[in-house]
């Protein structure tokens, strides 16, 4: 965008989805700085594939944390958990462990639970969850493109409509495209890039997607 030209301040009309049940994507995975380039690019994926990502940063600094983790799991039918282990935390396997826990003893529509699971190197979880033998989670080598098409190709044979999503060229040249836009964006709504929380990102990322796909 150059200097000369307006921000479209109309994305942020309400365009987030209603948080349906059969379109909510429970995302788990790190939350610091360093992993924020991966994080967005799953936001900005899940609306692309006419989802809604939800996370725990919906209530970020709520005593009662735990419990609106499993209140969330339990209103997601589809589930994102990025295990890449950071600092030696392990909050990422815990949720996992409820979200799986959620799907074997939940009754109802909790027993038609679907979760991807990711990691940043290959094999790199195998030696803190050996019991996931058997499942093998898929690998983006913390490249933004990689885990764009990780999380496209396993959603779109999850929807309704997996004719109407694009492949992954088009969804990594859109996001590049939002990107580069994002800091004029937040300049015309006096909002700061490095501050932008959880709801307001994926509010820009949704508003984007409506005027651009």
């Amino acid at each position: 965008m150059t200097g000369g030209e307006s921000v479209n301040t109309s994305l942020l009309t309400g365009t987030i989805k209603a948080p349906l049940y059969e379109k909510s994507v429970f995302i788990n995975c790190p939350f610091d700085s360093k992993f924020r380039e991966i994080f967005h690019a799953i936001i900005f994926t899940i609306h692309a594939c006419d989802f809604t990502p939800r996370c725990a940063l919906e209530f970020d600094g709520d005593p009662n944390r735990l419990t609106k983790i499993t209140n969330l799991i339990r209103e997601c039918q589809f589930g994102i958990h990025d295990v890449s282990l950071r600092d030696g935390r392990l909050n990422m396997p815990l949720e996992l462990g409820l979200f799986i826990g959620c799907q074997k003893y939940g009754t109802g529509k909790q027993k038609h639970k679907s979760y991807l699971i990711l990691e940043g190197s290959p094999y790199s979880s195998k030696i803190y969850l050996s019991d996931l033998a058997g499942l093998d989670p898929m690998s983006h080598d913390f490249h933004t493109d990689s885990v764009i098409g990780c999380v496209r190709d396993w959603l779109t044979s999850r929807s309704t409509s997996p004719h109407l999503i694009p492949h992954q060229p088009y969804f990594v040249q859109k996001y590049s495209q939002f990107s580069t836009e994002l800091p004029d964006i937040c300049r015309s709504i006096k909002w700061s890039q490095e501050r932008l929380l959880f709801p307001e990102f994926s509010s820009l990322a949704s508003s984007f997607i409506f005027s651009n796909f």
